[in-house]
C-alpha cells in the first residue's frame, strides 16, 4: 500500500463488511445443513463452517480491493 492511497476508513468499512457477510453466509448455511446431522465437506462443528465462509469472504474482499486499486492506476 505504499503507492496506493487507500483511506483507513475505507478500508475498514470494507473488512468489517466483508466478515459481517461471510459470518451471515456461514450462519445461513450451518442453519439449512445442520452439520451436526449432515456434515458439510466434512466439517461437523458448527463453528468451523461459519469460520471457513468468514474466510472465504475475507479471500474475496482481498481480491476486490486489489481489483479496485489496479483500476485505479
Amino acid at each position: 500500500m505504499t503507492k496506493r492511497n487507500v483511506k483507513l476508513g475505507k478500508a475498514f468499512i470494507i473488512v468489517i463488511g466483508g466478515l459481517v457477510a461471510g459470518a451471515v453466509v456461514g450462519s445461513a448455511v450451518e442453519n439449512w445443513l445442520q452439520v451436526e446431522i449432515v456434515p458439510f465437506l466434512s466439517l461437523r462443528s458448527p463453528a468451523a463452517v461459519i469460520s471457513e465462509f468468514i474466510l472465504f469472504s475475507q479471500f474475496l474482499v482481498s481480491l476486490l480491493e486489489l481489483g479496485m486499486t489496479k483500476a485505479l492506476d
